[in-house]
């Protein structure tokens, strides 16, 4: 059973960076952006793309709610480094979601591992 449990985790880890190499977007792991938060060196926008009703039952300290449905329409301002992040789930999501983010002028994002979950 423990194996069963096992090999389900390693696959899953083996998809993800598949996903990852595919989509080309980088992860953040939590540890470091927590110590990018704590540094204060550069400013970070978080944002969460996941529904507004997930949004508003929990979510991480200082993020504001921009949902993945409508970020290719959303008009926004340079925001400089974002960090993005979903459900934890469906990282395809979030995966576009840094996709049109990157493609916006003077926003560079990049996926936090492991979503809200993390």
């Amino acid at each position: 059973m423990l194996m069963k449990s096992m090999v389900r985790h390693l696959l899953k880890i083996v998809l993800l960076l598949q996903l990852l190499l595919a989509f080309n977007v980088s992860a953040l792991s939590i540890d470091d952006y927590l110590a990018q938060v704590d540094s204060g060196k550069q400013k970070l926008t978080l944002i969460d793309v996941r529904i507004p009703a997930l949004f508003s039952q929990s979510h991480i300290p200082n993020a504001i709610n921009i949902p993945s449905s409508v970020i290719a329409r959303k008009r926004l301002p340079r925001l400089g480094s974002v960090v993005v992040y979903g459900d934890g789930v469906d990282m395809t999501v979030t995966q576009k979601s840094v996709e049109l983010l990157n493609a916006k002028p003077g926003i560079s994002a990049e996926m936090l591992d492991g979503g809200f979950p993390a």
